[in-house]
């Protein structure tokens, strides 16, 4: 048929006419066909290329064939469950992960059919293409004979293009096939997923209904004895061990968690012998074992959450939760104190662990009742106990979650008492279930934390080294963040707003508000505060790391550094906004042309800061003002502590901070006292009275000058000898301070030292003397003055 296809079918395409193909001249039609001729085996390559890229049916078969039986088997239980009367949320929920993951693997497959048929189908187009230009030159080589001869030799290429045609064809036929089959099973999965949905519902609804009598009525009682008699113990038993030699014949999987669990604990033990482990990381590297289980079983939950690729049966992941519990029973005191790990998490931790011991077993309904009231009575005796005589043990945090947890009991008693049973089993499942978590989360945090810490030591590099602490605290709400939405979207399953962490996730990522043509959603918003969070936290580590290590070893000036700095700075925010609007969707011409206009209107109507900003800018770049400057302006003198993009910050000499707008300092007139240097000059004025030595005094303060230390020798102390004053003779002494923070100590030293020496050498500093004239005085004290 493929011959066929070429020899006639083809030919049939060239009397029809093709208007893409041009008839050359004879003697460029035989260069022609002879190029063409010659790509053939090129093109004959290629489609063997992608046959042998094809995927292979036998095994696409048999993973097609396994996830049929993964889905019968599915739809087996859930018709057989249907028929429970205690059927629970939990069960409809593992049966939904279970869909979800046969419906993943169903769609990674159809994707890679379906490319495996755009390739196949592509190279099927490009061999119809040149079979065509064939034949059609094949009719107008009739009347030339020299291409009734190229044709004739390359005769063995028409078959084994047939030969590739019908092997592609196959191929093709084949693959579409299964993905028929795939289409099929995927559209019986839809209905097993609006049928699980209906389930779903139907449980929500049934969970505020009336569905039992009073736990106080004798009704509930009878119930309960029947039930007990109709109890098959030995039945349970047989099941429930079943589970465990299921489990334990899982050989591969077992060996992989003991020899994770041996060698977290050999690493976690060694880490405690280092003199480098953190003070968070020490309290659990002092029990090595019980931390290798909690985060190896912590890891096997994490992935049976948030993936539907690992599902586990009620009883294995009861286990599970248990060995996770009792780890965190032996770490419980690195969460909470000792009175807080004795009186709410021992008792906390027990709890759970009777209720997943209820689930493990199955116990009968009206027994699982009795139980959580008898449980729920306790903790409410337990913690309102705890609440009231224990109040100055609990801080506000503490208290308000006993409060929470009491009230949440309270509510499972009262619905209990009113025949509410399901009601009373969703809080309380939903409670425990939120406990767990809440605990699991602290724990992975600290943790964390405590292994981030061990890391930044352990890094030979010192800068890290030195800044643990600092990159810790850094980190410490990105790691918050983290494990807080994983707790939110947990907690969410746990109180059955969905049956699935995926489907929460998808849901919170659909819902939004749309403004214009941009649509907001949850997922935006976390990533612009995970964004920017990153963002500031990067921009402080570069700056941490040039201050501390790059720019001390070339010598720069306090304030170059400072500049170097802030320029960094602000280069990082615009290139991570940049990249984060990218990252958002937002188009970067739409943003040039809101820019412009913004340009516009802010020219306008924010002179002021626009030019304080450029201020700002010159002030970064010339740097007539740095940190660390002795500035004057008018009579505020003080040390320029920061130079922002809108203002400069001083701190007078009376730690008072001025905030200057930048525009006045470029503007306006700035007393630099160590712009170039910080050397200064102080000037001491003295006066002596008539008659002193003039020499005397000149030689005296040139030794005063010498004698203090923080007088520098060069430039070399000056004394002049000024004026004649009206009561004095007016000398100078003039001093170079090496900082400018040391002129006003010298000044007073200096001061305090002449006046010695003058006292020393009877050198008389005069008042001020003046003549006083009287032009009337009274008679009587005349008298006076006179006797």
């Amino acid at each position: 048929e493929a011959k066929s296809h070429v020899q006639s079918g083809t030919d049939s395409s060239s009397h029809s006419g093709s208007p893409d193909v041009a008839k050359p001249a004879p003697e460029s039609l035989i260069v022609t066909v002879n190029e063409r001729f010659n790509k053939v085996p090129h093109l004959l390559l290629d489609i063997k290329r992608a046959l042998d890229k094809s995927i292979g049916e036998e095994e696409t078969k048999q993973l097609l064939a396994n996830l049929q039986q993964q889905y019968d088997k599915l739809l087996r239980e859930l018709t057989e469950e249907q028929n429970n009367p205690a059927l629970s949320y939990s069960r409809l929920s593992e049966f939904v992960m279970r869909k979800e993951n046969i419906e993943k693997k169903l769609e990674r497959l159809q994707k890679q059919i379906s490319a495996n048929l755009a390739r196949l189908a592509m190279q099927e187009k490009i061999w119809k293409e040149q079979a065509a230009r064939l034949n059609e030159w094949r009719t107008v080589a009739a009347d030339n004979p020299e291409l009734q001869r190229i044709f004739a030799d390359r005769k063995y290429l028409f078959d084994d293009m047939d030969d590739a045609f019908a092997r592609l064809t196959r191929k093709i036929s084949e693959i579409a096939a299964l993905s028929a089959k795939v289409n099929v099973l995927q559209t019986k999965l839809y209905s097993l997923e609006l049928e699980l949905n209906t389930l779903v519902q139907i449980k929500k609804g049934g969970e505020i209904a009336q569905t039992a009598p009073s736990i106080l009525s004798l009704h509930y009682y009878h119930l309960l004895s029947k039930e007990m008699k109709q109890l098959n113990a030995e039945e349970i038993f047989s099941r429930v061990l079943g589970q465990i030699r299921q489990a334990a014949g899982r050989h591969r999987e077992n060996l992989l968690v003991l020899l994770l669990v041996f060698v977290l604990t050999i690493a976690i033990w060694k880490s405690s012998r280092t003199q480098k482990s953190s003070v968070t990381w020490r309290a659990f590297s002092t029990r090595p074992f019980a931390t290798a289980v909690f985060l190896v079983l912590s890891c096997l939950m994490l992935a049976r959450l948030l993936t539907s690729s690992l599902t586990l049966s009620a009883e294995s992941g009861g286990f599970l939760f248990i060995g996770i519990l009792l780890s965190m029973a032996r770490l419980g005191e690195v969460i909470t104190g000792g009175w807080l790990y004795r009186h709410l998490l021992l008792p906390m931790i027990f709890v759970l662990i009777l209720a997943l011991i209820i689930k493990i077993f199955n116990l009968p309904i009206m027994l699982i009742h009795l139980i959580i009231f008898l449980v729920s009575l306790c903790g409410v005796l337990l913690f309102g106990k705890n609440l009231i005589s224990d109040k100055t043990r609990l801080n506000r945090g503490n208290r308000w979650l006993l409060q929470i947890i009491t009230v949440f009991f309270i509510v499972i008693i009262g619905a209990e008492i009113i025949g509410y049973s399901q009601t009373a089993l969703y809080f309380f499942s939903a409670t425990l279930d939120s406990m767990l978590l809440g605990l699991v989360c602290r724990l992975l945090y600290l943790i964390s934390r405590g292994l981030l810490e061990l890391l930044l030591q352990w890094i030979p590099l010192k800068v890290f080294q030195r800044n643990s602490g600092i990159l810790v605290r850094e980190a410490s709400p990105f790691l918050a963040i983290v494990y807080g939405v994983f707790f939110l979207l947990v907690s969410l399953v746990a109180w059955r707003v969905f049956p699935t962490v995926q489907e929460g996730m998808e849901y919170l990522a659909d819902m939004g508000l749309t403004i214009s043509s941009y649509r907001i959603t949850p997922s935006h918003l976390l990533v612009v505060f995970l964004g920017l969070y990153l963002i500031f936290s990067l921009s402080r580590a570069v700056q941490a790391i040039l201050l501390q290590e790059v720019m001390p070893r070339y010598g720069m000036d306090l304030g170059v550094q400072f500049s170097i700095n802030r320029l960094i700075h602000y280069a990082i925010l615009v290139i991570g906004f940049l990249i984060l609007l990218q990252a958002l969707g937002v188009e970067m011409d739409k943003l040039a042309i809101l820019g412009g206009a913004l340009g516009v209107g802010i020219g306008f109507g924010l002179q002021a800061i626009v030019n304080n900003f450029a201020s700002g800018i010159i002030l970064l770049f010339e740097r007539p003002l740095k940190v660390g400057d002795m500035i004057q302006l008018g009579d505020n003198m003080g040390e320029v502590k920061k130079l922002g993009l809108r203002a400069t910050v001083v701190r007078t000499l009376d730690s008072a901070d001025i905030v200057i707008p930048n525009s006045e300092l470029i503007t306006g007139q700035v007393t630099n006292w160590t712009l170039a240097d910080r050397r200064v000059r102080v000037k001491i004025p003295v006066g002596v009275a008539y008659g002193s030595d003039i020499q005397q005094v000149m030689d005296l303060l040139l030794e005063c000058a010498e004698n203090n230390p923080r007088v520098l020798s060069q430039p070399q102390p000056q004394a002049f000898f000024l004026s004649f004053g009206s009561s004095s003779l007016d000398f100078e002494l003039r001093v170079w301070v090496t900082d400018f923070a040391d002129r006003r100590p010298v000044l007073s030293e200096l001061n305090q030292e002449i006046e010695s020496e003058l006292a020393d050498r009877g050198i008389e500093i005069p008042f001020p003397q003046r003549d006083l004239h009287l032009r009337s005085v009274d008679a009587d004290l005349l008298k006076a003055v006179r006797d």
